[in-house]
């Protein structure tokens, strides 16, 4: 698995962690039963839980009409409670050997006595009790062997001194999603075991002295979406805390040293806070941190030795940022970093040079950050970056020999960057070069030897330009070149001068451009080509020869055309699995060409004027998929058809061409 991809995962990038934590318990437990208080308990029933979404997995329960069979309340270990009464003891003591309670109400407080038959109790979870404000003291002290405590979703506002006090085995507190806006100095003590506190939005707007000091199990700390505007790192010392999510609050500095105490953190969230500066050794202490998260601040400006101790980072977030500017001294000391998002930030001019210092790093995200000049002045790049991506910036130039140093790069992406020139020389030093995309730009001219450089391209995007002219040689020394998309431009010709160096390419598509007849010369040889795309162009002629170096085309689109009779140089293609006629100016099917292939198994015709289709011919054919109109040929012969089709297997026979493109759109020549 990628590194993204690990880090998609982790404690504090999930959207609402303890919710999901939650839900992965709940699914994890079997069997639950359903009790509403409000009814007999006969009508107690068994109920799975399928989903992650508890409010949604909690409706469904509601909803379902399950028909209750006798249960001994006593062997019931995983219950589901609702109830609008109080909460009393002699509601649950029946439920002796209970070892997952899981309650819906609207109670105001618990009895104090409430648990005291629940000596087995694991996991208790109470949610959405938007009434519930406190709780006494004492009224978790016999749940000596409780593991997971959830009280979330309600409307708690303050937590007593000593209100956890005695619970042994307890791992996992959440408290999310409450009022609390005051943390008493000692409302966590006497939890040895615990390793996960999840204090997420509250309204907390300052942290106790010492208040984890205790703790010597906690390791993930959750206090996103709180009031917090400093962290008194004097204060909170703990050595085992490994994550810790402070994003969402109001911190406005980082000071020097600020986390120093916390030597064991791995993974830190410093998002959507209003930081403008990342102030010298704010991170000092942290050699073991992992991946930092300080993206959606206002950040302009990073300090020298800011990330000075930061040797073991391997993933930094600063995107959507206000930085204008990048410098060799903010990358100096990261060593294992691989992946590194700077992207919606506002650097006009990117230093790419920059990124030298990075010995290990595999991609970087750059994109809408408003480039508009790249430069490498000192000719070096990062040796390890694979891949980059500059889409979405204003770059309406790329500079010779400007990506020279970054000898492993695999993928660049440059899709919408307004660029219009590309200088010769431009793509010296990619030789690892394996994807390129330059779609939606404004490249109007390919010049011999543009992408020469690129020996190892498999895949090149130029759709979506305004490209009128490509020279001879344009493509030379792409012979490993697979994917070529020439979509959406203004190219009124094709010329085998221009394709001939493409020795390896399987798939071709010039769809939506201004050509207006397929010589014999278009396409040339192309013995690897299976794939070709022409369709939404002007053609109305294509030569006897056109495809007769091209026969292994197993897919060819010229749908959206002006053609009046099927080409008779389709007769060379009988490789041919796949051919799409629609909408053109067809009044016939040529079924002497059509016989020819035998492996058409896809044709579609819709869009034309053909009114007569002999049902014989498509009955003996291999067609499983075969688009044409039906209002067009008659009832009696279209059900003919459709009925042959459907005894094959056929997927679709809609008279309505199904893409992305217009669906009714004439051709005008």
């Amino acid at each position: 698995m990628c590194i993204a991809c690990i880090y998609a995962t982790v404690f504090f990038r999930c959207g609402n962690v303890p919710e999901a934590i939650v839900a992965h318990t709940m699914y994890n437990i079997y069997p639950w039963y359903y009790y509403n208080t409000s009814l007999d308990k006969d009508t107690i029933k068994l109920v799975e839980i399928t989903g992650d979404n508890i409010k949604e997995e909690m409706e469904k329960i509601e909803n379902t009409n399950t028909t209750s069979s006798p249960v001994c309340l006593g062997d019931i270990q995983n219950l589901i409670l609702k109830s609008d009464k109080t909460l009393e003891r002699m509601l649950i003591e029946q439920f002796h050997n209970l070892q997952h309670l899981y309650i819906i109400c609207n109670w105001e407080s618990f009895a104090t006595e409430a648990f005291e038959e629940c000596q087995n109790l694991l996991g208790l979870y109470v949610r959405c009790n938007r009434n519930l404000r406190s709780i006494p003291a004492g009224t978790f002290e016999k749940l000596r062997v409780l593991k997971k405590l959830v009280i979330s979703h309600s409307n708690l506002d303050t937590i007593e001194p000593e209100i956890f006090k005695r619970l042994p085995f307890l791992e996992d507190l959440d408290l999310q999603e409450n009022n609390i806006r005051n943390i008493k100095p000692k409302f966590l003590c006497e939890l040895p075991k615990l390793t996960r506190i999840s204090l997420g939005r509250n309204k907390i707007e300052f942290l106790p002295a010492n208040v984890f000091d205790s703790l010597f199990s906690l390791s993930k700390v959750d206090l996103s979406h709180n009031n917090l505007n400093q962290w008194c790192s004097v204060a909170q010392e703990n050595n085992n805390i490994t994550h810790l999510r402070l994003n969402h609050n109001k911190l406005d500095e980082l000071i020097s040293n600020y986390f120093s105490t916390l030597s064991s953190l791995l993974q830190l969230n410093l998002d959507d806070n209003n930081l403008s500066i990342v102030n010298n050794k704010a991170f000092g202490g942290l050699h073991k941190l992992d991946y930092l998260s300080l993206s959606n601040n206002k950040i302009f400006g990073v300090e020298p030795e800011a990330f000075e101790d930061l040797k073991s980072l391997r993933v930094l977030q600063l995107q959507c940022n206000k930085l204008t500017s990048l410098s060799k001294d903010m990358f100096k000391n990261f060593g294992f970093l691989k992946i590194l998002y700077l992207n919606n930030n506002n650097i006009e001019e990117l230093s790419v040079d920059s990124f030298e210092p990075l010995s290990s790093i595999e991609n970087i995200f750059l994109h809408s950050s408003n480039i508009k000049t790249i430069t490498n002045h000192s000719q070096t790049g990062s040796k390890s970056l694979q891949h980059l991506h500059l889409e979405g910036n204003n770059i309406p130039r790329l500079v010779s020999s400007v990506f020279v140093g970054f000898s492993a790069l695999l993928n660049l992406d440059l899709n919408e960057s307004n660029l219009e020139d590309l200088e010769t020389g431009w793509s010296t030093g990619l030789t690892s070069l394996k994807y390129l995309n330059l779609s939606g730009n404004s490249l109007r001219k390919l010049s011999k030897d543009t992408f020469s450089a690129l020996v190892a391209l498999r895949s090149l995007n130029l759709s979506g330009n305004k490209i009128e002219e490509i020279e001879e040689g344009a493509f030379s020394g792409l012979t490993n070149l697979t994917n070529l998309n020439l979509s959406d431009n203004q190219i009124s010709r094709l010329t085998a001068d221009v394709l001939k160096h493409l020795t390896s390419m399987r798939a071709l598509a010039v769809g939506n451009n201004l050509i207006q007849r397929i010589d014999a010369s278009s396409l040339g040889h192309l013995d690897s080509l299976i794939y070709l795309d022409l369709s939404e162009n002007k053609i109305t002629e294509v030569d006897e020869l056109a495809f007769s170096g091209v026969q292994n085309l197993t897919t060819l689109d010229l749908g959206y055309n002006g053609l009046g009779v099927i080409p008779s140089a389709l007769g060379h293609l009988i490789e041919l699995g796949k051919l799409v006629l629609s909408c053109n100016c067809l009044n016939v099917l040529d079924y002497d060409i059509l016989n020819k292939f035998k492996n058409l198994n896809k044709l579609h015709i819709n869009g034309n004027e053909i009114s007569d289709i002999d049902s014989d011919v498509i009955k003996s054919s291999p067609i499983v998929e075969f688009l044409f109109d039906e209002d067009k040929i008659g009832n009696e012969k279209s059900q003919d058809i459709l009925q042959a089709l459907k005894s094959r297997g056929v997927r679709r026979r809609s008279s309505v061409f199904c893409s992305s493109r217009t669906k009714s759109r004439k051709v005008v020549l």
